[in-house]
């Protein structure tokens, strides 16, 4: 199917069923073989642009301002991801968690924020991290090694654990965080929606 191989065929099959068995995704279906035979087809098409986009940096970064109730200034400035085809960024993410495509998207994003953040040294910036990266050995890896080359920015970006998909390893994700935080870098919980 597609460029899958057999682990993210299994996956791809996975996000289908879920995403099939939604109410709010209401499809007109002939019958249940065409219906999951064109959902599958879309949802690897789906996941070929997404892992494209990715790789081509073809997203853009906007940053909210997050301000102190008592003079409105602000304190930091949020992360947002927006794609250059418009897709939701929850879907997205959704759909990167499920994929393993979540590590390298959190680690660009955190790459173009590095960069935001070396040209302008007057603002802070908070990026959004998932529970995946968090456990995940390679990305764990790849983001020390981004970011031990610019300790002072330790005090200006901020990690915001998503809680879009449940953590399997806490311990492992636990440690990397408490890491985090001894090196001087602020971690938050973020409200991504799944209610977890």
């Amino acid at each position: 199917v597609g460029n899958l191989d057999p682990d993210s065929i299994a996956r791809a099959l996975s996000y289908v069923l879920s995403d099939f068995c939604r109410p709010d995704a209401a499809r007109p279906v002939k019958d249940l073989e065409s219906g999951l035979k064109a959902a599958m087809a879309e949802t690897v098409g789906q996941f070929d642009s997404l892992r494209n986009l990715i790789d081509d940096g073809d997203y853009t970064l906007f940053y909210q301002p997050v301000v102190r109730l008592d003079d409105r200034s602000p304190h930091h400035y949020e992360a947002l991801l927006r794609f250059s085809d418009g897709r939701a960024p929850f879907d997205a993410v959704r759909m990167s968690e499920q994929f393993g495509l979540v590590q390298k998207l959190d680690l660009a994003v955190a790459r173009k924020a590095v960069d935001m953040l070396n040209l302008r040294t007057d603002v802070k910036i908070a990026i959004n991290l998932s529970g995946q990266s968090a456990q995940n050995d390679a990305f764990r890896e790849a983001l020390r090694t981004l970011l031990l080359p610019h300790p002072d920015l330790s005090n200006r970006l901020l990690f915001e654990l998503t809680e879009s998909k449940a953590i399997e390893d806490m311990e492992a994700a636990a440690n990397f965080l408490r890491w985090l935080r001894r090196t001087g870098y602020q971690v938050c919980l973020d409200d991504f929606g799944a209610g977890a």
